[in-house]
């Protein structure tokens, strides 16, 4: 019965081990994630101002793009003709 009872003890305490290290992984990839969303938000709130400056460029280019085709024209036909 000595060895038996020895061998149920081990089994109980490889068991607790083995909860334990679960517990432990599961808060450290829980931790992980919660860093990983808040770094996101961060990139997003980041990204939406650059966004927003290269909507404004385009909006820039479009309101501006006949005048600037208008002046290259201008600038190369100018030579030509001479």
């Amino acid at each position: 019965m000595g060895d038996g009872d020895a061998s149920l003890e081990m089994m109980r305490a490889m068991q607790e081990d083995l909860r334990t290290m679960r517990d432990n992984h599961l808060f450290h990839i829980e931790k992980d994630m919660r860093e990983t969303r808040e770094q996101v938000v961060q990139i997003d709130a980041r990204l939406e101002s650059v966004e927003s400056f290269v909507e404004e460029i385009k909006a820039l280019l479009k309101k501006y793009a006949w005048y600037i085709v208008g002046l290259v024209c201008a600038s190369v036909g100018a030579p030509m003709m001479m």
